[in-house]
């Protein structure tokens, strides 16, 4: 779980209502932008989301899911697991907050085991936001309404798209995770984020670097400046690779680094 930076000015434009605000002359609306706009308003009117594929559609239009993926990297907000089957997830759960449903900072990348795991809880510290329908200002502030609601109710669940909290994630080597800072354990224990798959991929990385650290040592056991370049090449790619906004667990990665995990290892191995 890192921090994401979205452009919320970079509207998709099947989100946009049509309006003036969003498409000033000579622009007009598309038709996209028009029937979400449309389903939008139904949802507000109605009061409650409908979990029908008319409305759920709206918010999977190619060109939301295209910007999503560019900016998570195709990875899930929460987990940061690299996937092509990743899902447009409301982290305000739409069966509450109906009317964001098709708001820009509402919509984030989550994948299939977040989805389910991370569900419409949505637990709070504050006080429960009343939303009033306001026909002449709700509209402008849609795509970016998201942090002053959240004001109001601090919810507990980390929104990676608002707060940078990596700093207060505890890794151990076998790819657990933990935390002092009760909303960030509370993301943790929502999401899932220490499943026994997750362990897998992350201590993963670690038994690789190892793997190829022993080979090193074994092969050049007569040529310890060998070693030593092989093993500082290894050191330089797991470094790159932390520095790759495609990768996975850039999170797990940059702790191992900070904590010495890699020095440690290269230091047991010897």
């Amino acid at each position: 779980m890192i921090k994401i930076n979205k452009n919320l000015a970079d509207i998709p434009t099947s989100l946009k209502p049509p309006t003036v605000d969003y498409f000033p002359p000579p622009d007009s609306p598309i038709r996209q932008s028009k029937t979400t706009h449309q389903r939008r308003q139904e949802l507000i009117d109605t009061g409650a989301y409908t979990d029908a594929t008319r409305y759920s559609s709206r918010y999977k239009c190619k060109d939301i899911k295209d910007a999503l993926k560019n900016i998570y990297n195709k990875k899930c907000a929460f987990c940061e697991v690299s996937s092509d089957d990743l899902h447009v997830e409301h982290f305000h759960p739409k069966k509450s907050y109906y009317w964001l449903t098709y708001s820009w900072d509402n919509l984030l990348l989550a994948c299939p085991s977040c989805n389910v795991n991370k569900g419409s809880r949505f637990d709070i510290l504050g006080i429960k936001y009343n939303f009033v329908f306001d026909p002449v200002n709700t509209y402008r502030s849609i795509h970016a309404s998201c942090q002053s609601l959240d004001r109001t109710e601090q919810p507990l669940l980390v929104n990676p798209e608002v707060e940078d909290l990596t700093s207060e994630l505890i890794f151990d080597q076998n790819g657990g995770v933990t935390s002092c800072h009760p909303r960030v354990s509370h993301t943790i224990n929502q999401c899932k984020l220490s499943s026994d798959d997750l362990k897998y991929r992350r201590k993963k990385l670690i038994d690789n670097f190892i793997i190829d650290v022993e080979a090193a040592f074994l092969e050049n056991l007569n040529d310890p400046i060998q070693q030593k370049a092989k093993i500082e090449a290894f050191v330089e790619q797991f470094v790159r690779l932390m520095n790759s906004s495609g990768e996975s667990f850039l999170a797990f990665r940059k702790f191992a680094l900070a904590n010495g995990w890699l020095q440690s290892i290269i230091k047991n191995l010897n």
